[in-house]
């Protein structure tokens, strides 16, 4: 063959190629025959494209073809393989071609990936489902799971929910869907003097005007029977409805007829709402609840003071000023926890007791739901 010489006095031949792993040791030779292998190249070398012939046991790869003579191997320590591309040994050489790498970088046993955890625009996990203070981001993230016990409504841009420990006989949370600041700091987000900002503290303000009335209703219908004022405009609007029935062609319902009703009680004006200084719960949320602190939730001293103290920022104070010293790095908001309780509506302190604190407040709520 071309490029290669003999002696006259014998035959071309052939080495037969042994692989060892120290690729300086020099194959032995064995005679073989020059017939070419059926289905192989005849010239002296092979395509590029070519895959390897054989593989090593560590997954390296031998070409065993001298000019163009295709040798049987020897060693125990090699199989043949089928002429398809060995992406284990492309990837392991120094200078692998790109159609020589694995397609896929998922080796699990099972060929299953993990589900992925959504995250932030800065690739921040918005929800660590091994962290419970990121139990609120499951209701951002698919509200549709949940039924109306839980989820009372959402959008593409908030999703409202009562709250599971409510602090009130009405307690709801208000959920920003926005990823860019689902997990900022409420006091410095809503503070921020940027336009994008203060859009975000718009959108959440005019929201929480649709929700208002109807977290008040709620509350009428749970304590309308005890008060007062509504039981004055029940009563009226019994007498105008008897009149309707002495005179059909006068209407209870009109505007004038209404207007002629005791005012009965604003509910609306019993609601707070804000954002505690240091949340508990890693995603922004806002507090709608009803000011009374009536409810089994409320164990100790922080669940009183968190709600009864300037720890509380409403949310008509937003945007804060700079110095404000509830702001992070500008003060600090300990004191306002573990300070005195003071009741909610009679401003009486009952120090660190919250036993006389829990007593006084179940007297204040019977007074007060009667109003």
């Amino acid at each position: 063959m071309s490029g290669m010489k003999h002696s006259s006095s014998e035959e071309p031949t052939a080495k037969r190629a042994r692989y060892h792993a120290d690729k300086h040791e020099a194959p032995p030779t064995t005679p073989a025959s020059s017939e070419q292998r059926p289905g192989e190249q005849g010239d002296d070398e092979r395509p590029e494209s070519s895959p390897p012939l054989f593989v090593s046991q560590d997954g390296s790869s031998a070409d065993c073809s001298i000019s163009g003579k295709l040798l049987t191997p020897v060693a125990a320590d090699l199989k043949k393989v089928k002429p398809t591309t060995n992406a284990f040994a492309a990837l392991m050489s120094r200078h692998p071609r790109s159609k020589d790498l694995p397609t896929t970088t998922n080796n699990t046993k099972n060929n299953k990936k993990p589900t992925p955890i959504p995250r932030t625009l800065d690739n921040t996990p918005i929800v660590d489902p091994r962290n419970p203070r990121d139990n609120l981001g499951k209701y951002i993230l698919d509200p549709t799971k949940y039924d109306p016990s839980q989820v009372i409504s959402y959008d593409d841009d908030f999703v409202h929910i009562y709250d599971m420990f409510p602090k009130g006989t009405v307690h709801t949370l208000l959920l920003p869907r926005n990823l860019q600041y689902t997990l900022q700091q409420p006091l410095e987000i809503l503070s921020q003097d940027t336009d994008e900002a203060r859009e975000f503290l718009h959108s959440i303000k005019q929201k929480v005007e649709k929700i208002i009335p109807q977290v008040a209703s709620e509350l009428k219908r749970r304590l309308a029977p005890f008060s007062k004022l509504e039981q004055e405009r029940e009563k009226a609007q019994e007498e105008l409805d008897k009149r309707a029935i002495i005179d059909p062609s006068f209407d209870p319902d009109s505007a004038e007829a209404q207007a002629s009703l005791p005012p009965g009680r604003d509910w609306s004006k019993c609601i707070k709402i804000g954002v505690h200084a240091r949340p508990s719960m890693n995603h922004l949320h806002i507090h709608i609840l009803s000011e009374d602190l009536h409810s089994d939730c409320v164990k100790k001293k922080n669940h009183v003071n968190s709600f009864s103290t300037e720890f509380f920022v409403r949310l008509e104070e937003f945007p804060l000023a700079k110095d404000d010293k509830r702001r992070v790095g500008v003060g600090n908001t300990d004191h306002l926890l573990k300070g005195d309780m003071h009741c909610w509506r009679c401003k009486k302190g009952f120090g660190a007791s919250f036993v006389k604190m829990k007593a006084h407040l179940e007297e204040e709520f019977e007074m007060w739901k009667k109003e």
